[in-house]
């Protein structure tokens, strides 16, 4: 998996011969185990080796909100390499002997770390003690560690839009964890086929996000699309792995 963000653009006059617009960024490489700032010049800021990681933000104090393996979450200080912040899910909160994977993690504008907890089927909010201060609920048939959740973001309306990798199906769930609006992730009359390659199809989602227009975004995963879709459900753009 490679996670990368741009930090923000290279000031002053472009090449006119490069035309190039280059930008700092925050990337992870899990295959290689690390997460990285790198520079305009793409030389390396800043780097920690990792574990598995599934999710990646940089914050407005500079710090690195990252997971360390499937169930630590932490927040890094990259000019001193301290650890300010971490919470554990597999050893917190109820969870211990029991199957967890974090997918998903999001620093909430209240100063709480929104962590989804794929096994336990929940989504929880922890003050800057470590400390559980809201737990949601999420639907789903049957509970799987690796499979329930991908992507997890809170709206702007307080709500949760939340990607159901194993169900195929986007939900957005409200405070209380009731279901306000769902999509089922089409498979457009294809065949599913097995494989975690281009040979492979299916309709698990793996990210969605919500757009200015209210429309929301989203990754087929091994269905090799992108589909723009409507409140009311209608398809209006959709990019292939073809196109």
């Amino acid at each position: 998996l490679l996670v990368t963000f741009q930090l923000n653009p290279l000031a002053g006059p472009q090449s006119a011969a490069a035309e190039t617009v280059r930008h700092r960024l925050l990337t992870a490489d899990s295959s290689s185990g690390r997460v990285a700032v790198i520079d305009e010049a793409g030389q390396t800021e800043w780097e920690m080796k990792i574990g598995p990681l599934h999710d990646l933000h940089m914050l407005d104090n500079g710090h690195v909100l990252l997971q360390t393996d499937w169930t630590t979450v932490v927040e890094v200080d990259p000019q001193t390499d301290e650890i300010v912040w971490q919470y554990d899910s597999a050893g917190s909160g109820g969870n211990e002997g029991k199957q967890i994977e974090v997918h998903a993690f999001q620093r909430l504008d209240n100063g709480h770390t929104m962590i989804a907890e794929s096994g336990v089927s929940r989504i929880i909010e922890v003050n800057s003690e470590g400390h559980i201060v809201n737990s949601i609920p999420l639907t789903v048939t049957r509970a799987d560690a690796h499979r329930d959740t991908r992507l997890v973001r809170q709206l702007d309306n307080g709500n949760l839009l939340v990607c159901h990798e194993g169900e195929a199906v986007v939900r957005e769930y409200s405070p209380q964890g009731e279901i306000v609006w769902e999509y089922n992730v089409p498979l457009f009359d294809r065949p599913r086929a097995d494989g975690h390659g281009p040979e492979a199809f299916g309709n698990q989602c793996f990210a969605a996000i919500r757009l200015p227009n209210g429309n929301t975004l989203l990754t087929t995963g091994n269905g090799h699309s992108i589909l723009e879709v409507t409140h009311d459900k209608q398809l209006v753009w959709k990019l292939e792995q073809s196109d």
